[in-house]
Parts: structure tokens; C-alpha cells; sequence
């Protein structure tokens, strides 16, 4: 039988952070409580404007190319298992229940466990706990940063730019606050949001974040092994700038602002 509660939840407190995933299920029988994931097609999710064409996209077979379930666990492998292993470590549930469909016809369920979606994206639960409170930490020096910037409600912004490998994050003072408004991330006319002003009051700012694996300096993938040491080096830059490019692929084209460095500090976890 199944029982319909109110919302759940469940806090972790990290530094001065307090963060809350919230439970989707608990399992009577087996005692695990469980994240529910509804997951689209890849041809479905990567084209979601023109979802309808893909109805006919189906998954039947467990391997292959095309049409598979390996296709579709890949993906998430790629795309949001980092995202499910910090979500499910928040509330303390065991795993996630996947559920994949066209949204028209459901072709079946997964459950994976966290310690499995810790393996497939940091390689070990060891090295996926050192990296979530590392990231934690970032996440705390990043909220100060912004409230010492801004005293009073803001709106906060960030994204990753990968032509120069720095996280963007746009800071806009909230003097009206209309509250919650669903954001469904299709943009009508790219074009048009390739660049705007800045809003009266607003701070553009840069972080650069590089990771040292004991004792060197690493851009590209690397083994982490319990013992091992990590430090994350970041700096803040202010962007001195009344323009800036919304759309990332267009980030970089005759683009180039002047710098104001005013944060350049190590945190560690060994």
C-alpha cells in the first residue's frame, strides 16, 4: 500500500551553511529512504522545446547506442549523478529511484544506490565525501563574499564559463521582491540575451577556483586515493563593466573587461 505524507525533509548543517534535501520515499520493508528521479529520454531532454517530436523515441534494449538503457545511464552519469550523490548525502537517503519515460510511457525503474553513484562519478565514497564538504566550504566563502558585497536581499546568479574556465556570478540588489516565478529554461530568441546592462546596483564578479592534488596543480582527471591531500585555491575578480554577455556560448567575442582582484585565499582538506 502506498501512504501519502506531507513534504519531508532533512537538514545537514556545514560550516555556517544550513542546507535541506527533501525525502520523496520511505521504504517499510527495507528501512531506505529514497530520492524519486523522473528521467526523459536523452532526445527528449536535449531537444525539451521540441519534446513532442520524440515521443516515438523509445528504449528497447539494455545496451547499445540508440534506444538503450547504458545510453541513458550514461548520460546521467555524465549530466546528474554529481548533483544526485550531493542531493542524496544532504537528506542521508540510500539511493535514488529512476523512473524513465517519454512522458508518454513509462519504460521502466532503477534504483541506485548512493555509494554506486559515488563510484560512477568520483570514483570511490571516500573521494565523493572529501569533495562534497570541499565544495561545501567553497560554497560558504562564496555566500560571504556576497554579503559583504551586498548587504541587503539579492539576487544571485551563477554559471560556469568554460572558455575561461571561471564561474560567473552576476549579484543584482532585490528592491522588489515578486517572489517565486518558475523558470523553464527555454529561451525564445538566443540572440537577444547575448548581451545587456547591468541593472543599477549590480556587481559582476569572476571566481577562479584551481585544484592541487598533493602538492601539484591539476587540470585534467586524477586518481584520488584515501591519504591523498587536496587544496582548492580561489580568487575573486570584479568585473569593471557596465555590459555583460548572458549567453555563455557567446562569452569571450571581442569581450574583454579589466579585473579588480580583491580575495586570493587556499582551503584545505588533507
Amino acid at each position: 500500500s502506498i501512504s501519502i505524507t506531507p513534504e519531508t525533509f532533512n537538514f545537514l548543517k556545514a560550516g555556517k551553511l544550513m542546507i535541506r534535501s527533501q525525502i520523496d520515499a520511505y521504504d517499510a520493508t527495507t528501512g531506505l529512504t529514497l530520492d524519486i528521479k523522473t528521467r526523459a529520454t536523452t532526445k527528449i531532454r536535449y531537444d525539451i522545446k521540441n519534446y513532442f517530436k520524440h515521443k516515438k523515441y523509445k528504449l528497447k534494449y539494455l545496451q547499445g547506442l540508440e534506444e538503450s538503457y547504458e545510453k541513458e545511464f550514461y548520460d546521467m552519469i555524465r549530466t546528474v549523478f554529481p548533483k544526485y550523490s550531493f542531493q542524496l548525502r544532504i537528506g542521508r537517503m540510500n539511493g535514488a529511484l529512476v523512473m524513465y519515460h517519454n512522458t508518454e510511457e513509462i519504460y521502466g525503474y532503477e534504483y541506485v544506490s548512493l555509494d554506486k553513484i559515488d563510484e560512477y562519478t568520483f570514483g570511490s565514497v571516500f573521494a565523493a565525501e572529501k569533495y562534497f564538504y570541499l565544495t561545501m566550504s567553497l560554497a560558504q566563502i562564496v555566500f560571504e563574499e556576497i554579503t559583504k558585497r551586498i548587504s541587503g536581499p539579492v539576487h544571485a546568479t551563477l554559471w560556469y564559463n568554460r572558455l575561461d574556465g571561471v564561474i560567473e556570478i552576476l549579484l543584482v540588489p532585490v528592491t522588489n521582491d515578486i517572489g517565486w516565478k518558475e523558470n523553464l529554461g527555454i529561451i525564445e530568441n538566443p540572440d537577444e540575451y547575448a548581451e545587456a546592462i547591468l541593472p543599477e546596483g549590480a556587481i559582476h564578479l569572476q571566481l577562479k577556483i584551481d585544484v592541487e592534488h598533493n602538492g601539484e596543480i591539476v587540470y585534467r582527471p586524477y586518481n584520488f586515493s584515501e591519504g591523498d591531500s587536496i587544496r582548492a585555491f580561489y580568487e575573486f575578480k570584479e568585473v569593471s563593466s557596465s555590459y555583460i554577455p548572458f549567453e555563455m556560448a557567446r562569452w569571450g567575442d571581442g569581450y574583454h573587461p579589466d579585473f579588480f582582484t580583491f580575495k586570493s585565499n587556499p582551503v584545505t582538506l588533507s
